[in-house]
């Protein structure tokens, strides 16, 4: 778990259960950053929050 700053805001890195988390918290306050962290983290571990998996383009190899 950790918070760092990124262009004034705030951001959060975590895992749970093998699965990494890197969200914007939307906040400049570093408090409040801290406060939606812990309820990101407990969303995850609840199957709430999911990571969305990107589109990938394939590379025709010849």
């Amino acid at each position: 778990m950790s918070l760092y700053k990124r262009g004034g805001t705030w951001w959060t890195d975590f895992s749970v259960n093998g699965q990494r988390f890197r969200l914007s918290l939307d906040t400049t306050d570093w408090r409040e950053a801290q406060r939606q962290e812990k309820e990101r983290i407990a969303q995850a571990s609840a199957g709430k929050l999911t990571v969305e998996s990107g589109t990938f383009s394939t590379i025709g190899v010849s």
